[in-house]
């Protein structure tokens, strides 16, 4: 499911990007704890990333909304959903 979110911090460590959005999603995943829900990852690694990464950064910057679609999938060793596909929103 899209939702519109705004960017309200942004991490990057070693392979990974922490981000945390305005608002919390609706949609809990399995692997992802509920007070998580307004926090999100880009794995580095993955095909793709560093396209979502440049969307990430340029909508912090410009406060811009994005919907997020979860993948459903947490990254290992952490509860947090890893980001399947970002749309910049208007």
């Amino acid at each position: 499911m899209d939702e519109k979110y705004h960017i309200t911090e942004v991490e990057v460590k070693n392979d990974q990007v922490w981000f945390k959005t305005n608002q919390k999603r609706s949609a809990l995943t399995s692997c992802s704890r509920l007070e998580l829900m307004d926090q999100w990852l880009i794995d580095l690694n993955s095909k793709g990333s560093a396209n979502l990464l440049s969307l990430v950064l340029g909508a912090f910057d410009s406060q811009l909304g994005l919907n997020i679609v979860g993948s459903g999938r947490c990254a290992t060793g952490t509860e947090l959903e890893i980001v399947e596909k970002i749309t910049v929103a208007r």
